[in-house]
């Protein structure tokens, strides 16, 4: 899902790029940037990518492209580029991507917006050899100190307490580096290598020792549940996986009924 967010934040940012590469002027309207006769407002940066802490790399990013290719836009009109039936030419062809662009967005997001738990559990039970695993897969925990007393006090800690009370517990200490529960991820897939090999000795609720996994920084790991190849995991356990297949899926038959549709409203041919 959360990949998902950020394809969809890549897509308006594209968008909004090309669409607003040389936008009219708009004298009555505050505005965070400006070149030439062209402005770039707040409202059209939230449009495209939201207000959360995430987007605020994305906000810089948009401001800084959104400003050179204005000022690129200005010297092709010095040197006469637009006048050119290679600008135009290639001016018709932007706007048929764009208006594909945005009618498809809009559709996908139409049909995609009452993703019930329901459908997904439905989804699942009817194609569940689809979810068979590649390869092993291992969900699991890990926190990591730059002191070694410390997370050696959270280890022992770990053996009567649960882990999320735990990481609470020693949020305030300045030793905590980093910290996250219930991983669940192919075995190759785990970095670094110090990490995997420690995994792979754990039973199911295991506890690692302390380990130094770089210079300074000390890790503790618990091996949470273990899966085989082509073993199936529990509904709750690959949710974001699933809705991802359902997405995917469902995209692409809105996408041909919606061919079909045009097709029989507009019609076409060939000729051969």
């Amino acid at each position: 899902m959360l990949l998902n967010q950020k394809k969809n934040r890549v897509v308006a940012f594209g968008l909004l790029l090309l669409t607003l590469a040389s936008c009219s002027e708009m004298k009555d309207q505050n505005y965070i940037a400006r070149v030439g006769e062209s402005i770039l407002t707040e409202s059209m940066i939230d449009d495209a990518i939201g207000k959360n802490e995430e987007s605020k790399i994305f906000r810089e990013e948009l401001i800084r492209k959104w400003i050179e290719k204005n000022l690129i836009y200005l010297s092709a009109v010095d040197k006469g580029i637009v006048e050119t039936e290679k600008y135009s030419e290639l001016l018709e062809n932007a706007k048929l991507e764009i208006a594909n662009a945005i009618v498809i967005r809009l559709l996908i997001d139409k049909n995609t917006q009452s993703v019930t738990n329901k459908k997904l559990e439905k989804y699942y039970v009817e194609n569940i050899s689809e979810f068979k695993l590649a390869a092993n897969r291992i969900k699991y925990s890990q926190v990591s100190f730059s002191s070694k007393s410390i997370a050696i006090e959270f280890r022992r800690k770990l053996v009567s307490n649960d882990w999320k009370n735990l990481i609470e517990e020693f949020s305030n200490r300045d030793a905590l580096l980093f910290s996250s529960q219930n991983n669940f991820e192919y075995i190759f897939n785990i970095l670094p290598m110090r990490v995997r090999i420690e995994l792979s000795k754990l039973e199911e609720n295991g506890v690692s020792r302390v380990i130094e996994t770089s210079q300074g920084i000390f890790t503790i790991l618990q091996l949470t549940k273990s899966y085989k190849k082509n073993d199936v995991p529990e509904f709750n356990e690959i949710e974001i996986d699933i809705k991802e297949k359902y997405i995917a899926k469902n995209r692409k038959e809105v996408y041909n009924n919606y061919i079909k549709q045009l097709y029989s409203e507009y019609g076409s041919e060939i000729e051969r």
